[in-house]
């Protein structure tokens, strides 16, 4: 599947863009005629760890708004950077000890509201709730999944630990949709048949690929073990017991409103995210998702003794300052004046790219979200330099 936009898609192409996030790339599936139990991992060395528990991340207070001189430079050169997007609406929020709560938006395709697709933020969701069900002793990360899909090739060698840590092997959605399967109603046999039909990308445990696949399996396991459907656990688990009233998940049927892509064929936005599960059809604002963020890196919904395993294991995600770990993004930003660490997540598609993090040595939190692809990183990296700017000023007045 080639990541390009076409005049006219057909909606299994829709399907196969949505699916074509940031962070991901496909490498031919290799037929594999024999995987082992334990296997001896032969991919890229993973990168030093972090504690993600040892951050002293604070919750939000949107209480005390930014000095206004400071929230007029940010707005300012926001707007100057969306005009090298095609963006026709985005929104960003930051939350700073020092100086308070930002949030900022703007957009013709607001008519809809502020929810915008989080995309791959999902999978921070996920994982949280695959080691809420660990802490319940309902699973283990060395379990098989060949309890909830006996017919997967290797169902008995592939480990929740290899879902999560994107070393499963397993063929992208993006691969899947284009064979026509219908991922939103299908049952967790036929994407095994589908899966065994396209082939693995190596064998479980010996290398690393990021893989909505694992991902959407792993919300079909929480789905099976709490008896509910993903929207719904997200619900109960999630955004119930934090207040988080817009992180929600769509039904094929909603009509939830929510900021449309400036791409393609919109009309069945809605039914296309939903459809792949807890890999990316995730919704909320990005003030919702902050909030989300630092519930998350409080132990508020991972508990803090679990929560170092999310960054135990870091893999290089395309450069060596870049690690993903279980369901976390951990950067070193290699910037020689103001050199930090980012821990959150990333993605998108042609149809919205998305960014949460927050800044470890700043100590700030910043999501960001457009209804288009861009260069999210840049655009964020640029917030924290002025807001670092007017810190410098302040001093020297």
């Amino acid at each position: 599947m080639v990541c390009n936009k076409t005049s006219s898609p057909s909606r299994k192409q829709r399907l196969g863009l949505i699916f074509c996030i940031l962070f991901w790339w496909h490498q031919p599936a290799a037929a594999q005629s024999e995987c082992h139990i334990n296997p001896v991992y032969q991919g890229p060395a993973p990168l030093q760890p972090f504690n993600i528990a040892n951050l002293p991340a604070r919750g939000i207070d949107s209480s005390q708004a930014f000095p206004t001189a400071l929230s007029k430079v940010l707005e300012n050169a926001f707007m100057e950077t969306l005009k090298l997007t095609q963006a026709s609406a985005a929104s960003i929020t930051a939350y700073s000890p020092k100086y308070g709560y930002w949030n900022f938006e703007t957009g013709t395709d607001r008519t809809r509201g502020n929810v915008f697709w989080m995309a791959d933020v999902s999978k921070l969701v996920t994982a949280s709730i695959i080691f809420q069900l660990i802490e319940e002793k309902q699973l283990l990360l060395s379990d098989s999944v060949s309890k909830w899909f006996p017919t997967l090739p290797f169902a008995n060698v592939i480990t929740i630990d290899h879902l999560l840590t994107h070393t499963s092997g397993l063929p992208s959605l993006a691969q899947l949709s284009d064979t026509g399967l219908p991922l939103g109603s299908i049952s967790n046999d036929q994407l095994a048949s589908r899966i065994a039909g396209v082939g693995f990308d190596f064998c479980p445990g010996t290398n690393w690929n990021y893989s909505d696949t694992a991902y959407w399996m792993l919300s079909s396991i929480a789905s099976s073990l709490d008896g509910t459907a993903w929207q719904q656990i997200v619900h109960q688990r999630i955004s119930k017991p934090l207040g988080i009233k817009s992180l929600t998940v769509p039904f094929n049927s909603d009509n939830t409103d929510i900021v449309l892509p400036t791409t393609g064929d919109r009309s069945g936005f809605l039914s296309e995210i939903s459809a792949t599960g807890g890999a990316g059809a995730l919704m909320s604002t990005t003030a919702d998702s902050i909030k989300l963020l630092a519930h998350y890196l409080r132990g508020d919904i991972v508990n803090s003794a679990v929560l170092p395993a999310a960054g135990q294991l870091l893999f290089p995600l395309y450069t060596d300052v870049m690690g993903y770990g279980r369901g976390i993004m951990v950067t070193r930003v290699p910037d020689p004046n103001a050199p930090t660490v980012w821990v959150g997540h990333a993605g998108g598609s042609p149809k919205g790219k998305v960014l949460l993090i927050f800044d470890t040595n700043r100590q700030t939190f910043l999501s960001l979200a457009l209804n288009s692809q861009a260069q999210a990183e840049a655009i964020a990296n640029t917030m924290l330099k002025i807001i670092d700017q007017y810190e410098r000023t302040q001093k020297e007045n």
